[in-house]
């Protein structure tokens, strides 16, 4: 089908799948914000910290407990025969579940002893043991999305995340507000919440795959996946990092700032998400059926910034409004991290958008670089700036780290897919960015709401500017002639 596409036709199939994800995660993040407060009531900064270690500890687990096959399913989706793809991909599951269900078994029994070590502040039992059992039912999720996402049912899978999001606002509420279970109760809330969601996946399951399969379904996608999986581990251990260097330098409630200016950055990482979900399907559908892929990887990796490039100048100028607006003067300390973290996923989206190539070459032996690569920079600069600028210096650390990540990563990748990387134009679309940052902090504007209209006035010039550059000056003059006979007709 991609075959026969234009350019136009092709960017209209990715930014409308882009826009069905998008609106399931900005009903979630919205609906996050709007929870907030209600939490707030019983929650301190310091029970933020304790989340916050719990959150970095199910990122570590959850590359991990997959193997990388839910990855593997989204690679070769469409280079399996469709009568194979029921067994293949329950074949892949199977194996996935499996590995979950021994790694974390192993870790609720030695848990204590391990993460003991590790962190001294957050006890194992029983927080940490109930994200090891929200990452385990987690697991099951995974590949009913991820074939949801290659069939392009957009629709459905948005459904789902909104569903799953209610459900878990509901169990987490009442544990928390109702019954006053505090940080505990929010935590089992969430793994009683996955819990739910994993029996809705082998629901899904049942009418995707066939128990009809052989082990040897799994053999080719088994030698690409397994080597990510020392890149998912050092990925996933990169994840615990930050929070080890801060629990042994930083007290709670600091972590617990650090954690919600990193929950407000991810605002930001839900627009990611929302484009790298269509993203991932597109680009191997374009690579299996169209020779001029490698322009197409490379054109549409400079819409996907240009795009994201607004939202990260929206989110980092305006969270410090509606931290305002929020008023707990206890949270007010959370906005100093917020712009940080959304470089840093702006630079993680810069993986995302240009770092695709030796898995579209079917090449990953050189994964596990990348991961030592970024890890080995993200240790030197925590134990440097850890403990001389606190959580300052950690997310600092991070930046740096996802820096020089994300230079080795498309190096490599353009090395086995080689294509143009439009550096002029992406470089004068940062530079426009920044510079329309610098001015929204700068300018003091004399009260809240006079702050957030300047601040939206500068978003929306900027945005002319980064589309007429991300974009190119036909593609922009092509858009403003079709609002322009838009407006004449409605006349």
């Amino acid at each position: 089908m991609y075959g026969s596409l234009s350019v136009a036709q092709l960017f209209g199939r990715f930014s409308s799948n882009a826009a069905v994800y998008g609106v399931s995660l900005v009903i979630t993040r919205a609906g996050w914000i709007l929870l907030l407060p209600i939490y707030w009531t019983r929650l301190s900064p310091e029970d933020y910290g304790i989340i916050g270690i719990a959150a970095a500890i199910q990122m570590f687990l959850n590359p991990v407990l997959s193997l990388g096959l839910y990855d593997a399913v989204q690679r070769f989706y469409f280079d399996w025969a469709e009568n194979e793809r029921r067994r293949r991909v329950a074949a892949l599951w199977i194996i996935a579940l499996a590995w979950s269900a021994v790694v974390c078994g192993t870790l609720l029994a030695a848990g204590d002893a391990l993460f003991g070590r590790i962190y001294t502040q957050v006890p194992f039992f029983p927080y940490l043991a109930a994200t090891v059992a929200t990452a385990f039912f987690a697991n099951f999720m995974q590949f009913p999305l991820a074939t949801l996402r290659m069939r392009e049912r957009a629709g459905l899978y948005g459904i789902l995340n909104v569903a799953s999001f209610a459900s878990q606002a509901a169990i987490t509420i009442a544990l928390v507000i109702v019954y006053d279970q505090g940080v505990a109760g929010y935590l089992w809330g969430v793994a009683a919440n996955a819990a739910v969601w994993a029996i809705v996946a082998v629901a899904l399951m049942a009418k995707e795959t066939t128990l009809s399969f052989r082990l040897s379904d799994a053999r080719e996608p088994l030698r690409y996946a397994l080597p990510t999986v020392p890149l998912a581990i050092l990925d996933g251990l990169s994840s615990l990092l930050d929070r080890y260097f801060l629990d042994k330098h930083v007290g709670l409630r600091d972590i617990g700032l650090y954690n919600l200016g990193n929950q407000f950055g991810t605002a930001f990482s839900m627009f990611n998400v929302m484009m790298k979900t269509s993203w991932m399907p597109f680009l191997y559908r374009v690579v299996a059926e169209r020779s001029d892929a490698p322009s197409i990887v490379s054109r549409f990796a400079v819409y996907y910034l240009t795009v994201l490039a607004v939202v990260a100048l929206g989110v980092a100028l305006l969270a410090k409004d509606l931290i305002d607006i929020l008023g707990d003067p206890r949270y007010a300390g959370a906005y100093a991290y917020v712009p940080a973290f959304v470089l840093l996923y702006y630079i993680q989206a810069i993986a995302a958008a240009m770092g695709r190539g030796m898995d579209l070459a079917k090449k990953t032996a050189l994964w596990p670089l990348v991961a030592m690569v970024s890890i080995v920079t993200a240790i030197v600069a925590l134990s440097l700036l850890v403990p001389a600028w606190g959580a300052q210096g950690a997310v600092a650390a991070l930046v740096i780290a996802a820096g020089v990540r994300v230079t080795t990563q498309v190096a490599l990748s353009v090395h086995y897919y080689p294509r143009p990387l439009r550096l002029g134009q992406l470089v004068l679309m940062w530079g426009i960015a920044l510079a329309a940052f610098w001015l929204g902090c700068t300018v003091p504007w004399p009260g809240l709401w006079s702050s957030i209209a300047g601040k939206t006035a500068i978003i929306a010039i900027a945005a002319v500017a980064l589309a007429r550059v991300g974009f190119g000056a036909a593609a922009f003059a092509a858009v403003l002639a079709r609002l322009s006979s838009a407006r004449a007709k409605q006349g």
